[in-house]
């Protein structure tokens, strides 16, 4: 074995064979991960934007990941070397033969009873096979690496991996989604599945003509035995980096916005610990990993206690928070990095020899694939709020204990007496016991000071809803919060409880455009997002408002008198259609049910994040189709993170409609937020009939022309904005 490995390293076959091994594997993990973000874009506005679809889409790759695995160790382990080429070939075509098949932009499952199971569904008919085959690289090629080179370890192959996932998660949001469409990029993904395809074929077939070679050297038998101990630490250490990376994630999306700039944040911190750990031995170090864990959440807690310091915690539009943005979102990046350092340090700590490596990966990507389940699909069902995160730091700090003294019995076990603790142990064990009490003293502040104002929450495949109770006497409220964000409010006592709130007060646009209607004509008015109901408080008899929400818990929360009365005590005929707007207004026209609407209000963000199907050329078709001929598209656009209004503006323009731009001012005295809206119509008279209501309106409640600010953009300023489709959308590019 000796003579022929070093006559094909003198040959040069060595090096070039290395080069095959690595690009195979690197354009494998570079494609598995541009796809992630790629289909996920897709696949998210067709169910509404919920920052939960991605958690399942995350479910659904951890899923196929450990089938992908789960093949490769069967293969690996029960099939020769010419039945491993000739399966793996057949599996290969097949998948290229399919290639990517990203859903249509018009596909979408119309109702909302079981999304998680649709999502799925989806994906697995869509992108199923050609994710189980790159999937399935990272464990064969490294097997066969093993076969073809056993003096070599091929651990290293594994950090390579993460090298090309790490490299495709930034490359997509910042160098491939700014500039290309989906359709161009998926044709581009397709050919470099083709290519990537021939790779693997090529290095399983180097590997056939060595078929004993790993299992016959002594460098195999390196590294521990694979005790059932060992596989239950693999399967739960990978299992929780998964749950606090996923967990971690739906932190940021839920408030901000659910777009692959996000997602690969902690994505790409997950990624880099598996890069750090794997690359060489001592790249993991205990006590510092946990000193970074520490640092993250200590920098949380200041963050804490300054918003309740300043009172910015009750208004979450606070300056001080949205200048924190940005170090909220570094803080909770290297959260992940933390953690999932200590968790993936320690996986390689106790790897085993090569000749369990198939068997390894299988359990990494098992504890992956329950990790993401538990969070995508269960924790929904199973918890009100979002307490998946409790459950991941309590077994982060059970693991990193069960690592601290399976170390110690190694120790032992080779030295055959108590090894001596040194500096580095002792700093390790007081790292650990000041996270333990950090957490400890979190939990019990967060005992101590409860939410008193919480009478109800709940928690669904959209997001956690809360109803919270606030004020005295005559300025009792109660507020509907989703994750961070307010979106509705309501007084509890006297003729106060009838009046509207919020964005949608006495002294916003939206009474000004309502005060528009057509002489004695019965008002017909649509609503995308249904809030606490707040439109309704301005319906008069004989009136229609028909609201089009996707989440079914919004639909309950707002018809439940014990917490808001805007929908049942309105004088006019309200109907809720619980579905997502776009399909819902789309499959009435075609079914020839009745809209003509005089007005079609926009306002459909869940917490903060944008739906981004919404704001499309071609979402904003069907709004346009329901509104009668002289009938008025209001878009609400507050948005703490992104600037939207040009974007709406250049999509007016670009169906020849006028324009409008509104930023109104807050007037606590009626009620009425600070908001930015648009304002759009087919008929130009109609809009300078808004400005003469709006004009109205401030006379009336005396406030001074300057509370409304409007603008429209000039055609130079509509050049420069890029038109949104359902092919092509930038939210990093709308970021404030």
């Amino acid at each position: 074995m000796a003579t022929e490995a070093t006559a094909e390293e003198r040959s040069g076959i060595l090096s070039a064979s290395h080069a095959i091994y690595g690009a195979a594997i690197l354009c494998s993990a570079f494609l598995l991960f541009l796809v992630q973000p790629m289909v996920g874009k897709r696949v998210i506005p067709l169910f509404g934007g919920a920052p939960g679809v991605w958690t399942v889409c995350l479910a659904f790759y951890q899923t196929v990941l450990f089938l992908g695995y789960g093949y490769a160790h069967l293969l690996i382990r029960f099939a020769s070397a010419p039945i491993q080429l000739a399966v793996h070939a057949l599996l290969v075509l097949g998948a290229a033969a399919v290639a990517l098949a990203l859903p249509e932009a018009s596909f979408a499952v119309e109702g909302v009873e079981r999304p998680a199971a649709d999502v799925l569904r989806l994906l697995t008919m869509h992108v199923g096979l050609p994710f189980f085959v790159l999937a399935s690289t990272g464990p064969l090629v490294q097997a066969w690496f093993a076969r073809r080179h056993p003096t070599r370890s091929p651990y290293p192959l594994y950090a390579l991996s993460n090298v090309g996932s790490f490299v495709a998660l930034f490359a997509y949001p910042f160098a491939v989604e700014p500039r290309l469409g989906l359709i161009e990029t998926m044709t581009s993904w397709s050919f470099g599945f083709v290519a990537t395809g021939a790779l693997l074929l090529t290095c399983a077939a180097l590997a056939a003509r060595h078929l004993d070679r790993a299992t016959s050297h002594p460098a195999a038998a390196t590294g521990g035995a694979a005790t059932a101990i060992h596989q239950l630490m693999w399967l739960l250490l990978s299992g929780t980096a998964v749950v606090v990376m996923m967990s971690l994630t739906n932190h940021l999306c839920r408030d901000i916005a659910s777009v692959p700039f996000l997602w690969i944040l902690p994505l790409a911190a997950y990624l880099a610990t598996f890069i750090v750990s794997f690359s060489f031995e001592r790249a993991y170090h205990r006590a510092l990993a946990v000193c970074v864990v520490i640092a993250s959440m200590a920098l949380g807690a200041g963050q804490i206690l300054f918003w309740a310091a300043s009172g910015a915690s009750s208004d979450p539009s606070n300056a001080d928070v949205l200048a924190s943005l940005p170090l909220e979102i570094a803080r909770i990046t290297v959260l992940v990095f933390g953690v999932c350092w200590i968790l993936h340090g320690e996986l390689h700590a106790i790897r085993p020899r090569w000749g369990d490596l198939t068997l390894y990966y299988l359990l990494i990507s098992a504890g992956g694939a329950l990790g993401g389940l538990f969070v995508g699909v269960a924790a929904p069902s199973l918890f009100t709020g979002h307490a998946e995160l409790a459950v991941a730091a309590v077994l982060s700090l059970a693991l990193v204990f069960a690592a601290i003294a399976h170390a110690r019995m190694q120790a032992e076990s080779t030295a055959r007496a108590t090894p001596p603790r040194t500096l580095r142990s002792r700093l390790t064990r007081a790292a650990v016991w000041t996270l333990v009490a950090l957490l400890a003293a979190e939990e019990v502040w967060f005992a101590a000071n409860p939410d008193s104002r919480q009478i109800h929450q709940g928690r669904n495949f959209f997001g956690v809803l809360r109803v919270l109770e606030s004020g005295e006497g005559a300025g009792r409220h109660h507020m509907l919060m989703h994750g961070t964000t307010m979106h509705g409010v309501q007084f509890q006592e006297g003729r106060a409880k009838h009046v509207p709130t919020s964005y949608y007060g006495r002294g916003s646009p939206l009474a000004a455009a309502i005060s528009m209607k057509p002489g004695d004509r019965p008002l017909r008015a649509g609503v995308v997002g249904l809030g606490v109901g707040t439109v309704a408080a301005y319906g008069r008899a004989g009136d229609l408002v028909r609201f089009y929400e996707i989440d079914p818990a919004v639909s309950d929360v707002a018809s439940d008198e014990t917490w808001f009365t805007f929908l049942s005590q309105s004088p006019a005929d309200i109907e809720v259609e619980v579905g997502d707007a776009r399909l819902l207004l789309e499959r009435e026209q075609r079914e020839g049910v009745r809209q003509d609407f005089d007005m079609l209000l926009v306002d459909a963000f869940s917490s903060d994040a944008v739906p981004v199907h919404l704001m499309t050329n071609e979402g904003f078709d069907p709004y346009l189709a329901a509104l009668a001929d002289d009938g008025i598209l209001i878009v609400h656009l507050s948005s703490r993170h992104f600037e939207l209004g040009p974007v709406v503006a250049r999509i007016a323009a670009e169906k020849g409609l006028p324009h409008l731009l509104v930023t109104s001012a807050k007037l606590p005295e009626y009620q009425t937020q600070a908001a930015d809206w648009a304002i759009i119509t087919r008929d130009p008279k109609r809009m300078n009939e808004f400005r003469n209501a709006a004009a109205r309106l401030l006379e009336r409640i005396d406030m001074p022309r300057s509370t409304y600010k409007l603008r429209r953009l000039t055609p130079a300023e509509l050049a420069s904005v890029p038109l949104w489709t359902d092919d092509y959308s930038d939210l990093f590019g709308a970021l404030r």
